[in-house]
């Protein structure tokens, strides 16, 4: 973590108020979602942080198609709700879904995601 960065923080007043989508959804709306719920001036996870966490904790992993890198579902992630798409027009590498399940199993441990994140950090910096 840069000395000069926010910790996360979400209260729990604010989890509460995150809907979570009956169909399944991106990252990319997870994080608006909860985004939506926090002070503009709080610290944010970035998508990075969370797909790096549930790829330490085998819910996704890297994956090629046709050149491309992504993160896909494991078996656990299936089991947890995440599923591998592909746009069938746009000739994009797949990518994640997340049922309401695997939902609510990030927005359970964004504590655990932000504090992997800043723990990744300072590893880093001592390197």
């Amino acid at each position: 973590m840069r000395t000069s960065e926010k910790q996360f923080y979400i209260s729990e007043d604010q989890r509460n108020q995150i809907v979570l989508s009956t169909r399944p959804v991106t990252i990319e709306t997870i994080m608006m979602k909860i985004r939506k719920q926090q002070n503009r001036t709080d610290r944010h996870l970035r998508k990075s942080e969370i797909l790096k966490w549930l790829d330490a904790w085998g819910m996704i992993e890297k994956k090629h198609y046709e050149g491309m890198s992504y993160y896909g579902a494991t078996a656990d992630g299936r089991k947890l709700g995440i599923g591998d798409y592909m746009h069938p027009l746009s000739g994009e590498a797949p990518f994640c879904l997340y049922s309401s399940n695997a939902q609510a199993y990030i927005i359970a441990n964004l504590e655990k995601i932000a504090s992997f994140s800043e723990e990744a950090n300072r590893f880093e910096q001592t390197m």
